[in-house]
């Protein structure tokens, strides 16, 4: 089963032993959607406007700022090119940087408080998920997870809004934020767990792939 010819399921768990493999999937999911993302279709109505708004100051800026006039005169397929994937590496690297052994230990020692981490003091975690339910819980530890993968993969993967319907990106984001505690709970062990949610990232990310070129 840790041996399947999945990419994340394999990269994922390597990115909880090593951390350079953070900035390798980072790279990785924004080099896949860079490749997937057809550009004449990749020029969504945003990329229209900024070039009409461009062209209408297009006189003014080259007698001002002839070097910044030749970085923005780029063709707009080609801003859009680096963009999205760019945005989405990025989102991945913020989104992953946050911790979550807290809440891992929680459910996997099935214990109120894993240590003194608190990983959700300072990002809003915790307090979204005391709303709902007590400090001290183990439902407590599945919420908090599942709005950290919230956070992690809306980073991620708004930016493909701009090019896809965005109710369906925010369907992967919420079945990615609910996959993270799931995978913890299934196995109940944290490498193993990391396999499991790496094999969610890859059905997410093939399935997006599969509905960009289907609509």
């Amino acid at each position: 089963m840790k041996y399947l010819p999945l990419p994340f399921y394999q990269l994922n768990r390597l990115r909880g032993t090593y951390s350079i493999f953070a900035k390798v999937n980072a790279v990785i999911i924004g080099a896949i959607f860079g490749f997937v993302i057809d550009i004449p279709v990749y020029m969504f109505s945003f990329w229209q406007y900024v070039e009409v708004s461009l062209n209408e100051i297009i006189t003014w800026l080259d007698t001002v700022l002839p070097i910044a006039i030749s970085i923005v005169s780029l063709p707009v397929d080609t801003l859009a090119l680096f963009t999205i994937p760019t945005m989405i590496a990025i989102g991945y690297l913020a989104g992953e940087s946050m911790g979550w052994g807290e809440w891992i230990g929680g459910l996997i020692h099935n214990d109120g408080r894993a240590s003194e981490r608190y990983d959700g003091r300072e990002n809003g975690i915790e307090w979204i998920a005391t709303r709902f339910t007590d400090l001290h819980s183990r439902n407590y530890h599945k919420l908090s997870l599942a709005i950290r993968g919230f956070y992690w993969w809306f980073l991620t993967l708004i930016p493909l809004a701009f090019v896809m319907n965005p109710i369906i990106i925010l369907t992967a984001i919420l079945v990615l934020a609910i996959g993270f505690p799931y995978s913890v709970v299934k196995m109940m062990e944290w490498n193993d767990a990391e396999y499991i949610y790496g094999g969610i990232q890859d059905v997410i990310l093939i399935g997006l792939i599969g509905v960009y070129y289907l609509y």
